[in-house]
This record gives structure tokens, C-alpha cells and sequence, in this order.
């Protein structure tokens, strides 16, 4: 057989041949390949079949319209049309890589329409369903309607969108203009440099080529474009690079920021919103002004300072920001007069009636006699405010919680309110309290029954030498400095007695349940002893409680029933559910319940 191109890689073989059985009730038989009804020869005991009369293909099914009668291999089928054979094209078209002299594209239509004239590469692909499609496109065309020779090249892309055509990305216009189309909403260009060294980055330069460079000269400019809402375009921000000095070794420059104000068009005039110029100089909202009166300063001064310092051409000093680095302080001025100060992790908001000095000191008063708000570093707030309410919370337009409480990220209690009734939500009221001997008993544990003692709790403090550590009402370790320094001296407590584990029956001195130990105070070892409210309490091994069960002191540190429904002064509690929330070693355990020790 004769062909066309390169010899085959498989060459042509003998026809097919299909060999069955017939067992006199088989109509049906399965080819080695497809067939139509004319392109076999079937034939039966050595007669031929007549095509559709006798037997039909589908596939590879051939059906006899009789059944055969029964023998061995009294069946064959001959396929007549294609060779058996599959021919292999060859993976290599020979000298079809190399053009010499270059390839050109001819479109012979006689046009000056834009976009007229159009030669066009197409790249396709098949897909596993074997569609074929179209990936990208690289298009020229003419470029304006006149009988003149501009053109545009044009790279066009397939978004996987299904039966999508192409869609323009970049056209570099006859003026060499080139613009990217993009509906990406991240980003649209992108310059990747994948060198390993870390001295190498990605590099966009803009470069004017100026033969007679001169000062003033304009090197590079980006502009931000969009439209207004007469569909104009215009440009709402210009970034321009300009020479000032063009002298050999002497080089400076200027980069202005033109930012679009009132209807004035970004740019357009010699207006700039931020300028930074050589050498050192940031400018706002001003023209290259080298005086004092710059829209922005910052200084670096001998004694330590470093000053952000906003004013006008009235006053240069109107406000500030000042960083002392001899005292590590931040502070924010108005007018002179301090108003928030940045310092030991903290950050304290001031009445603003006082100064303070160049030595990093609040003039004539300390921060502890100020009014003022503080917020601490390890979380602490100090509200503190000399004969006035310090602290208000206000929940606008509707009722709900105004304050929620959290412990180790879970939400544990609330205020709120509903009116004019203010409602405490998911807590108890508790105190604090000592052991008689001022020890710490690790072995009481949360829900055991307390019971009053005839003492008063006692907090002595020790002495505090400057430079010494200690703790201070936060919890915190810090150095005493001579503010900190102070006398032994006892605290004034009029109220709050000592505890122990409740020993007695039905004791009528029960005053509550353990809590736990204060942890942010190692050395008076006080404990938190609820008193009223929502708490859980400790139930023996053995002792089965009910729900709306009084219970009382078994004297051993745990409750149980009192036996009656009457609250009497031995009333410690009533079981508000049976659910066991903790089991101790010892199998006692925790159910929940409402205190009423008071």
C-alpha cells in the first residue's frame, strides 16, 4: 500500500479471523472486534451467511437470526475491511523543529479596521473525555483604522472556564505600550527570582535613558488609575522619582507622592502629599520647605530623646511623641502637658493636669496620687479617681450582659441587666480567709465544709529595702525602688475571721466551702471560702443526696442531708442536682448546689 510521509513504524498484517462453536441454541457469539454487517464473511458447516438476513453485528456481538447447529469450530467469521493491526505514527517528523529563515503567518484579507488583518497561533489540548480545546492564542493585528503598518500583539489565555474562549492578558500596543488584563482579585504580575543566593531578589527597574540628563528631570512615574462615576479615568495617586542634582558624584534625588483631593487630579499639579528628599528630609503636605516648620519631624537629640513632634506654621510644637532612652519612658503630649505615658509594661492615661521633666519624672506628683487609668502588661487595669465613681460601664439601647468573666479561656459568670435589676450570673460570694496558725494545708480540697473561728485573720508586712524584690498588689515581682520603700505595719481588718475544717455535727458555725489558695499571694497563704451562691460541695463516700436536699456539716469536712426541709443556723446548703461533677481518692465527691452559710 502506498503512503504519505515517513515509513510506517508497524507494518500491515493478515486479516483477522473469528473461529466459535455451535451448540444449536446460541445465537449470540463475541468478536475480537468491532464489525458492521458488511465488512465480515460469515460463514456456517462451510456456507456462506448472507449479511443481515442471517446474521447482524453490533460492536462485537454478531447475532444469527437461527441458531447454529451444535459442532466444533463449524463457525468462523473473516473481518474484510482494516488491517488487523494498529500502524504506529512516528514520534519524530523529521526537520520539522527548524525553520530556516523564520515562519511567517500571511493573512491576505485587504482591511484598516482595528483588530483587522489578524494572524493567529492557536495551542490546543485534549481532554479526557477527548474534547479538544483551546488553551492560549498568540494574536497580531492591525492597530487603528488608517492604511498604515502599527500593529498589536496580543497573548490570550483559557481561565478552564468550559467552552470559553481565550481571553485577552497582555497587548503590547504599536506604541509599545504593553498592558495586563487580569480579573484575579490577589495578584496580576508577578516577577519570580529563583536564585538561591540571598543576595538576590526580584529587580524592577524603570530606566530613563537620557542622553542629557539635567536637574529636575523626570526618571520615573507610576500612576493609580480607576474611574469616577462619569466612567473617566483618571489617576487618584502618581508616585514620580525626579532628579535634583545630575552632577557626577554629587547625585541626589526626589520622590514624590501625589495623592488625588477635591477634584484636583493626582499629578497634576506641583502639589505633593508626601515628599521624601535627599538628604534626610520627609515632608507632608508641603512644597520641598527646609525649615523648621516641616510637616513632620523627627529628631535624634544628645540628651537621649527621640521626637515625633506635629505642628503648623503658628506653632511647630503643638504635639508630641517622645521616647526618653535614658528612662525607657513613651510619652503623648498635647500642647506640652502629658496626657499618656508608655512605661515599666504599662500604659497610663492621665487627667492632663501635669507636666513632666526632662528626667523622665511626672512633675510634682507620682503616678500612684494621680487620677489616672493604667493597664498592665500581665493584664492588670487600674481604674483610680480622686471622690468620684472610677469605674462605669454602660450597655446601650438594650439589655444583656455588661461584663462577662472568663477562667483559662472559658466563660465562667456574668452581670447583667435586664431593666432595671441588675443580676449576677453563674458565681457565689466568697471571702477571704486564714488557717488559725497562718500555715497552708494542701490536703483541704475545693468543696470542703468550713466552719468560723473566734480569730481574726492578720496581715502583717515586712519591710522593704530598696533594691530589694517583692510583690506588689498585681502579683508581680519588681524591684523596690525609694517610692517602694516602707515600715512593718498590719493591715486593718475588721471583719474577716479565721477558718478551719468544719469537725462538728450539724455544726452551726459552718461558714461555707473551700475554694481554693490564694496563688497570686506566697506569703500570707490565703484562702477563698464561698459563702452564698452557686458552688459545688463535698459529699461523703456512701452518703446519697437529692435533689432539693438541705444539707449540713457531717464533721468530718463534708456535707450531708439535715433530715428535714426546714433552713435552720446548721443549713450549709441545698442540692440543686445529683450530677457528680468530681470524685476525690478518698471517693467522696462534688455535686452542685446553693450556699446559704449566711
Amino acid at each position: 500500500m502506498p503512503y504519505l510521509g515517513n515509513e510506517p513504524a508497524v507494518a500491515y498484517t493478515s486479516t483477522t479471523k473469528d473461529t466459535f462453536s455451535g451448540d444449536a441454541s446460541t445465537t449470540d457469539f463475541t468478536m475480537s472486534k468491532s464489525a458492521n454487517v458488511n465488512a465480515v464473511r460469515v460463514v456456517v458447516e462451510n456456507v456462506v451467511q448472507n449479511p443481515t438476513v442471517a446474521y447482524t453485528c453490533s460492536g462485537t456481538t454478531i447475532s444469527f437470526t437461527s441458531a447454529p447447529p451444535t459442532g466444533t469450530n463449524n463457525i468462523y467469521v473473516v473481518h474484510l475491511g482494516p488491517p488487523a493491526a494498529t500502524v504506529a505514527p512516528p514520534t519524530t517528523i523529521n526537520n520539522a523543529t527548524t525553520f530556516t529563515g523564520g515562519v511567517t503567518l500571511k493573512n491576505e484579507t485587504a482591511e484598516d479596521t482595528d483588530g483587522g488583518r489578524e494572524s493567529i497561533v492557536t495551542f490546543q489540548g485534549t481532554q479526557s473525555g477527548n474534547e479538544i480545546t483551546t488553551l492560549a492564542q498568540i494574536q497580531a493585528s492591525h492597530d487603528g483604522t488608517s492604511d498604515d503598518e502599527a500593529g498589536d500583539l496580543i497573548f490570550k489565555t483559557n481561565d478552564g472556564s468550559d467552552g470559553a474562549s481565550p481571553t485577552e492578558r497582555l497587548r503590547i500596543a504599536s506604541d509599545g505600550v504593553a498592558t495586563f488584563t487580569s480579573s484575579n482579585t490577589s495578584s496580576q504580575v508577578v516577577i519570580k527570582n529563583e536564585d538561591a543566593s540571598n543576595s538576590s531578589a526580584p529587580d524592577l527597574v524603570l530606566y530613563r535613558n537620557s542622553a542629557s540628563p539635567a536637574d529636575n528631570d523626570a526618571v520615573a512615574r507610576i500612576d493609580f488609575q480607576g474611574n469616577n462615576d462619569a466612567g473617566e479615568a483618571l489617576d487618584y495617586g502618581v508616585i514620580l522619582q525626579r532628579i535634583t542634582d545630575a552632577s557626577d558624584g554629587t547625585e541626589d534625588g526626589k520622590m514624590s507622592f501625589y495623592v488625588a483631593s477635591g477634584g484636583e487630579v493626582a499629578g497634576a499639579t506641583d502639589t505633593e502629599t508626601l515628599t521624601l528628599e535627599s538628604p534626610e528630609k520627609i515632608i507632608i503636605n508641603t512644597s520641598a520647605d527646609t525649615s523648621d516648620n516641616t510637616a513632620l519631624q523627627i529628631t535624634g537629640g544628645t540628651a537621649g530623646y527621640s521626637t515625633l513632634q506635629l505642628g503648623d506654621t503658628a506653632d511647630g510644637n503643638k504635639g508630641k511623641f517622645q521616647y526618653n532612652h535614658s528612662t525607657d519612658h513613651l510619652r503623648f503630649t498635647v500642647n506640652d502637658t502629658e496626657m499618656v505615658e508608655m512605661q515599666d509594661n504599662q500604659v497610663t492615661c492621665f487627667d492632663g493636669n501635669s507636666n513632666f521633666d526632662g528626667a523622665g519624672s511626672i512633675s510634682g506628683n507620682n503616678a500612684s496620687s494621680k487620677q489616672h487609668v493604667t493597664i498592665g502588661g500581665t493584664g492588670y487595669g487600674i481604674f483610680q479617681r480622686d471622690g468620684a465613681t472610677p469605674l462605669y460601664v454602660n450597655r446601650m439601647t438594650d439589655d444583656g450582659v455588661v461584663l462577662n468573666i472568663y477562667g483559662q479561656g472559658t466563660a465562667e459568670g456574668n452581670i447583667s441587666v435586664s431593666g432595671t435589676t441588675v443580676s449576677f450570673n453563674g458565681g457565689h460570694l466568697s471571702r477571704w480567709s486564714q488557717l488559725s496558725d497562718g500555715s497552708k494545708d494542701t490536703s483541704i480540697v475545693k468543696g470542703t465544709v468550713m466552719t468560723n473561728l473566734d480569730k481574726m485573720a492578720v496581715w502583717t508586712h515586712a519591710a522593704i529595702a530598696e533594691g530589694n524584690e517583692f510583690k506588689n498588689d498585681h502579683g508581680e515581682t519588681v524591684t523596690a525602688t525609694a517610692d517602694d520603700v516602707r515600715n512593718s505595719y498590719t493591715e486593718d481588718n475588721e471583719q474577716l475571721n479565721c477558718m478551719a475544717v468544719s469537725s462538728e455535727e450539724g455544726d452551726a458555725n459552718v461558714a461555707g466551702v473551700f475554694v481554693n489558695w490564694d496563688n497570686d499571694d506566697d506569703v500570707f497563704n490565703d484562702m477563698n471560702v464561698a459563702m452564698t451562691g452557686d458552688m459545688v460541695i463535698r459529699i461523703a463516700k456512701g452518703t446519697t443526696v437529692a435533689r432539693g436536699d438541705l444539707l449540713m456539716s457531717a464533721g468530718d469536712g463534708t456535707a450531708k442531708p439535715q433530715g428535714d426541709d426546714i433552713v435552720r443556723s446548721k443549713t450549709i446548703a441545698k442540692v440543686t442536682s445529683t450530677n457528680v461533677s468530681h470524685t476525690y481518692d478518698d471517693e467522696s465527691y462534688l455535686v452542685p448546689c446553693v450556699l446559704m452559710a449566711c
